[in-house]
């Protein structure tokens, strides 16, 4: 059996953990910014979609009773 000192074992798995945590997390601010553009994004997607691809009639009427103004 091969005996390893547990301190250095232990030394090393917390240095795995403190590594893979930074490169994961975002300051708060970055985080901030990233869901300001994810919000005007989706909002110039919604408005590009209202206005490229919009139904001209109504599919379960077939355009009866709708205003053309």
């Amino acid at each position: 059996m091969k005996t390893t000192d547990p301190h250095f074992e232990l030394a090393q798995i917390r240095g795995l953990m403190d590594r893979s945590t930074r490169f994961l997390s975002l300051s708060g601010l970055s985080g901030v910014v990233a869901g300001v553009l994810a919000l005007a994004g989706a909002f110039f997607a919604h408005r590009y979609m209202d206005e490229h691809l919009a139904v001209r009639e109504d599919p379960l009427t077939y355009g009866e009773g709708l205003s053309t103004g």
